[in-house]
């Protein structure tokens, strides 16, 4: 399985982990396709993350939403590809979506079959197991979200745009640290600190880190 969690993919270290898992892969000089949270009508978005791929070598030429941007033969035509973008955004809206329009094991089978998704920020969190850590990076869950297991590929939690000088401010009660804990220590799973020029790759079930993320174990908490 290849995934690559990022919280910014235009930071120096998300360029050079996403050029990492490309060159790894033997990607450059490939298609892939892009998948955004919520629609982008006007696809700002989309031509800005366009741009960026094709200065490493891959040509990103199919867009999708799970929303009025979504079609079934242009989701197959995505899945075809070697190489899937997840965009950032809102990450409750971005699971809705995808929940709504039951697309989940295909994107799991798409993983399974080696190819890679990318995720940055919201996307990133939609390759964990579930998007609680989504409440640590300001996201509020506006859609009203009941289910927020997500595709279960990445056997950690991530939380994105971590300020680590700031993780252990208790200014507004719990800080990010203490309820990455609790996050942890509930479901038995790693909590992945990730500031913007910090990233994760994985390449055939192996753990790359990128910068420097902090790691809450969830065995280290009493």
């Amino acid at each position: 399985m290849n995934l690559l969690l990022l919280s910014n993919h235009q930071s120096a270290t998300g360029h050079k982990a996403l050029a990492f898992v490309i060159e790894a892969l033997g990607l450059k000089g490939q298609v892939g396709g892009y998948i955004g949270s919520e629609p982008d009508p006007e696809g700002d978005f989309y031509r800005a993350t366009q741009a960026f791929y094709q200065g490493l070598g891959i040509n990103l030429n199919t867009y999708l939403d799970f929303e009025r941007g979504f079609n079934d033969t242009v989701m197959q035509t995505l899945l075809d590809k070697p190489l899937v973008h997840l965009s950032g955004g809102d990450t409750y809206r971005f699971l809705r979506g995808l929940h709504s329009r039951n697309q989940q094991q295909k994107l799991k089978s798409y993983a399974a079959s080696g190819h890679l998704l990318v995720g940055v920020s919201a996307g990133a969190m939609l390759l964990t197991a579930n998007i609680e850590t989504a409440a640590l990076c300001g996201d509020s869950n506006t859609v009203g979200l009941e289910n927020l297991k997500a595709l279960c590929l990445a056997d950690l939690l991530f939380v994105p745009h971590v300020v680590h000088s700031q993780s252990r401010d208790q200014s507004h009660g719990l800080s990010q640290k203490q309820r990455a804990k609790q996050l942890a220590k509930r479901h038995g799973l790693p909590v992945y600190l990730c500031s913007d020029e910090d990233a994760l790759a994985i390449i055939d079930g192996r753990l790359h880190c990128f910068g420097a993320p902090e790691i809450i174990m969830p065995e280290a908490i009493a």
